[in-house]
């Protein structure tokens, strides 16, 4: 009975049994509260807050139009269709990414080619782009890997050199900018992501912009197009982001993680789960258009997009002030991060982990070299030794979430002082003994 008590008042009292996902994000009950209001509604596939959410998410990165889609993978397909990419045309990628973005390249017959990264920001090293290229390469991603600016500029330079379009991956970073010039609107297109891991979430979603005149136009044509998801379908999703953002509340998670696993795995829950699929999805549209609820849901996420980074500068740099970790990005003033997650590399990773996930189910961001997939990387163009400098990354990172969920930060900030810096540049975490 003793016992019972103790354990009733920690969870009473908030020291125990408090755990943070991943998968918390950004959301509110402002937001439930407009999945809740129209999961019934007759109509939810288009209405004036699409176009509404695509005129904020244009006016917040200061360019004409955007395009949203089903997902972030979309959004890169119909920029890939809006350049013409063909069967046998080369998409040069960083080997450090998930495995939709290769995907969608396949999906058109195109062939991903995969260059290293440098470790100082996680993005493509162009050195190493630079030796990818090809008379069959037809277009460059740029990818902003955990919301820090890639070396933009010098991608850039190598497409004017060699007349390739470049695009810019920005499934992390929206708000992000590199010399005062925001990511998104410095190469030929971009995507973002607004699932529910990334700055803003509107539980399923992705938005494409075309930089340049004839790309717009085509992205536009091919949105036109495009079919929204059933309205079963869309009802089920809208259910999903509603259980999924009380399920995952800290204070509740430790349990609710068990029984979101089993809606997972039984697929009661809506996800879109295409990740080892080598052909476009049939069980929906590929691509597929965002709907009027989730749209809604991105509006309100917008208005809160300032202080949503500001509550990530701010746990950025509580890990940076004790692991120093990415000391040069801080010092660098030209870059603007919206650190939506804190990298770090780590050596005894699995006892690290091991201790964080008492309280924090972080994930990693990325395990394999195409995150999702974990074996026959051929399939996907990868061939293991190509890019040495990834492959290693992928044995140690570790990226912490920033979202607001992520307190409390005690226990966290504890495990990171145990960390020492060593002359790889990594570090070794102890264990208590």
């Amino acid at each position: 009975m003793q016992k019972l008590k103790q354990i009733l008042s920690e969870i009473i009292l908030r020291k125990k049994f408090y755990q943070t996902n991943i998968f918390s994000g950004t959301t509110s009950f402002s937001e439930v509260y407009i999945a809740l209001r129209n999961i019934f509604k007759r109509k939810l596939t288009y209405s004036h807050f699409i176009d509404e959410y695509e005129h904020k998410f244009a006016q917040k990165l200061g360019v004409q139009n955007s395009f949203s889609f089903l997902t972030g993978r979309m959004a890169l397909y119909a920029i890939l269709e809006s350049l013409y990419i063909k069967k046998g045309d080369e998409i040069i990628l960083p080997a450090f990414t998930c495995v939709v973005v290769p995907n969608a390249i396949i999906y058109l017959g195109a062939i991903p080619v995969y260059c290293d990264i440098e470790t100082e920001r996680f993005g493509p090293d162009p050195k190493s782009i630079e030796q990818k290229i090809s008379p069959k390469t037809k277009a460059i991603l740029a990818q902003h890997t955990f919301g820090i600016p890639c070396l933009i500029q010098e991608i850039n330079e190598l497409g004017k050199k060699y007349d390739i379009p470049v695009i810019e991956d920005c499934a992390h970073s929206l708000g992000a900018k590199v010399d005062g010039k925001i990511l998104g609107t410095l190469g030929t297109a971009s995507f973002f992501s607004t699932d529910h891991t990334k700055v803003i979430s509107t539980g399923v979603g992705g938005v494409a912009l075309g930089l340049e005149p004839k790309c717009d136009k085509n992205i536009k044509s091919i949105q036109e197009k495009a079919s929204y998801l059933t309205k079963k379908q869309i009802r089920h999703q809208l259910i999903t982001f509603v259980v999924f953002h009380i399920l995952t509340h800290p204070r509740i998670y430790w349990l609710s993680k068990y029984f979101l696993a089993g809606l997972i795995k039984t697929k009661l829950a809506f996800f879109i789960t295409d990740y080892l699929s080598l052909t476009k999805p049939s069980a929906y549209p590929f691509p597929a258009r965002l709907d009027s609820t989730h749209s809604q849901i991105g509006i309100s996420q917008l208005e809160k997009l300032e202080s949503n980074l500001k509550q990530r500068n701010s746990i950025a740099k509580k890990f940076e002030d004790i692991t120093k970790a990415n000391a040069s990005i801080f010092a660098n003033e030209k870059l603007e991060n919206v650190w939506l997650r804190y990298p770090i590399l780590v050596e005894n990773r699995d006892e690290f982990l091991k201790d964080t996930f008492k309280n924090y189910d972080c994930g990693i961001w990325f395990t394999t070299v195409t995150e999702c997939r974990k074996s026959n990387f051929h399939e996907v163009n990868y061939q293991k030794g190509s890019c040495p400098i990834a492959e290693k990354v992928t044995n140690q990172i570790v990226s912490l979430p920033t979202h607001f969920r992520m307190k409390p930060l005690e226990p966290l900030l504890t495990m990171l002082a145990k960390l020492k810096k060593n002359n790889n540049n990594t570090f070794t975490y102890v264990r208590n003994k």
